[in-house]
């Protein structure tokens, strides 16, 4: 719109022919970022699969905006009057810079920095791996009082990696990720246990656990339940009454268990024939019902045998527990028969409730109310044995295991996403530009931008002690690398493409393409470059700086990428471009 309100043409015109021009660079940028979306999807595991679905949806709902909202709201602002003129302003104004001059030192450059990042890959070996690529366990810890990072890898063995991690609500100097080559979680957990001891104490923060209020239902129900009245219509003779509320085993098999809506606790009915009542219930029945015989229920479920029963566990204790670390029910479901197991005795039934649970979704909690299938003081044993083992336990923030086969298959689908990803984009460029050379530039400065990425990751080892306040620490290549490398494809792509459709558009019908076609190009886009390319950095500093520890090695890659990606579209595709065409 602006080239277009340059050249003297009106509002209207310059609002419908600098869509009409611009369409064609939209679609094409758009469509090549869509490819490495969908091999992301095609390729990734599940974590990535979610990424590339969300990076899919946004790139088709810009587009759409970019091509059709946009478009909309200029024409109907223009025809309404609300607008009468576009002034812009230049951040870079009419330029005439010989970017091809400069190419000899640019690829001097580029070499350079690419031979820096490989040796630094080598010098790293298998250790530049995150845990995803490679066999081993992974665990974060939490540590009693604040250490500095040096201190904890003298405590690692030799081929453990350490990473400080940041998390909200824990101090600074508190919270490590540790990579180690063992094939066992139980061998790492003991360990890094002992590294983390000094004195027969422990460093790391454990678990803590105490618990309250065990008592018995049927002594709470005898100290605070009210009188409950129940109507039988079974035909038989009123001769039902409520018996003596007792310890729930000690009761006869045949009864009749009413359970209360709460679910927390049982009243027991027992039924008595018309022989064995006693003299006040005889007396105050009526001689006609006392005579009728009696016959048997014509409902056998009324009456159930708890040996064969298929019924709800009935709740003979109930505690409240108080946890250091929140955790879901289904975990302390797990500590409970754990703890059971360790004293020799059978899992009892138990069923959790919170006040703020719906009972269905895994909500972490300090504090459960418990009730159990087991008497007060079999409880009290389960208690006092999860208690002493949870006391002793380091609370592990988490701990993962990743097996040589796994860890072999994650590499591979890196490696076939990047390849397929740039198979793809070359295919497309080729056929959108109608020679083979312009995808070949495009994978070359594609190629150049993946490896200094790497690099600098590779670099990041030796940086994060001296540039640790610009929150560079000890990144390594994961499944979040391999996305942002793919991104960083679609991404450098754009600015490539928007400069190729513009040589293309300066080159015309001219059978020859020049270096001078080429810098005219390059020149009449970079405001634009340079635009797309600082609103896109800003938006990657924030993440890289406040989107916390599990996108903090994402948002690296992603800035080394973006910076890279401009650089290259300007000194790396467009030379290329330029020496395969004359080669041809």
């Amino acid at each position: 719109i602006r080239e277009e309100l340059k050249k003297g043409a009106t509002l209207r015109m310059a609002i419908r022919n600098g869509f009409s021009r611009a369409t064609t660079t939209i679609v094409d940028a758009n469509i090549t970022t869509l490819i490495t979306g969908v091999v992301l999807y095609a390729i990734g595991t599940d974590n990535i699969k979610g990424f590339a679905i969300t990076l899919i949806l946004g790139i088709l709902i810009s587009m759409f905006t970019a091509i059709f909202c946009s478009r909309a709201v200029f024409e109907i602002a223009e025809r309404k009057r609300f607008i009468k003129g576009l002034r812009m302003r230049h951040l870079i104004h009419d330029t005439s810079f010989n970017f091809i001059g400069m190419r000899t030192a640019a690829a001097t450059c580029s070499l350079i920095l690419i031979a820096i990042g490989v040796a630094a890959i080598f010098v790293r070996g298998g250790d530049i791996f995150d845990i995803d690529f490679r066999q081993g366990t992974s665990v974060q810890i939490l540590l009693k009082e604040p250490m500095p990072i040096a201190n904890v890898r003298d405590r690692m063995q030799q081929g453990w990696s350490v990473a400080e991690l940041r998390m909200e609500g824990y101090d600074a100097g508190t919270v490590y990720k540790i990579d180690t080559p063992l094939e066992s979680e139980e061998d790492m957990h003991e360990q890094v246990r002992a590294a983390f001891s000094e004195g027969g104490k422990s460093l790391l923060e454990t678990h803590t656990m105490q618990y309250s209020d065990l008592t018995d239902w049927t002594a709470a129900l005898e100290r605070s339940a009210p009188s409950v009245a129940f109507q039988f219509d079974d035909g038989l003779a009123p001769v039902a009454h409520m018996a003596t509320l007792s310890p729930l085993p000690q009761r006869p098999q045949a009864e009749l268990w009413a359970v209360a809506d709460s679910d927390e606790y049982e009243l027991a009915f027992q039924t008595e024939n018309a022989s064995t009542t006693d003299d006040s219930t005889a007396a105050d029945t009526p001689e006609s019902a006392a005579d009728t015989p009696v016959e048997p229920a014509a409902d056998d479920a009324a009456v159930t045998d708890d040996s064969t029963s298929s019924a709800k566990p009935s709740f003979r204790s109930k505690a409240t527990i108080q946890l250091g670390q929140a955790v879901s029910a289904e975990t302390v479901e797990e500590m409970v028969a754990n703890a059971a197991a360790s004293i020799g005795a059978p899992a009892p039934g138990v069923k959790l409730t919170h006040e703020g649970w719906d009972g269905v979704k895994p909500t972490a909690y300090n504090d459960w109310q418990i009730s159990f299938s087991s008497s007060r003081d079999d409880t009290q044993k389960v208690l006092d044995a999860m208690q002493s083992t949870l006391n002793d336990t380091p609370a592990w923030l988490s701990s993962s295991k990743i097996g040589s086969t796994v860890a072999s298959d994650l590499k591979s689908k890196a490696v076939r996403a990047v390849l397929v990803s740039l198979l793809g984009i070359v295919g497309y460029i080729w056929i959108r530009f109608q020679r083979i050379g312009y995808g070949l530039a495009a994978v070359l400065a594609l190629v150049h931008d993946v490896l200094i990425t790497l690099g600098a990751i590779a670099l990041s080892f030796w940086l994060s002690s001296v540039l640790g306040f610009l929150l560079i620490e000890d990144f390594k290549i994961g499944l979040a690398t391999v996305a942002a490398l793919l991104t960083i494809i679609g991404y450098s792509l754009n600015d490539t493409i928007v400069v190729f459709d513009r040589i293309r558009e300066v080159k015309g019908k001219s059978p020859e393409l020049t270096g001078e076609m080429i810098n005219t190009s390059i020149n009449q886009t970079l405001s634009r470059t340079m635009l797309t390319s600082l609103t896109t950095l800003i938006v990657v500093a924030i993440l890289y700086a406040f989107g916390g520890d599990g996108i903090h090695g994402f948002a690296f890659s992603l800035m080394i990428g973006v910076l890279v990606g401009t650089y290259s579209s300007i000194f790396v595709a467009s030379p290329a471009l330029l020496w395969m065409t004359k080669s041809a």
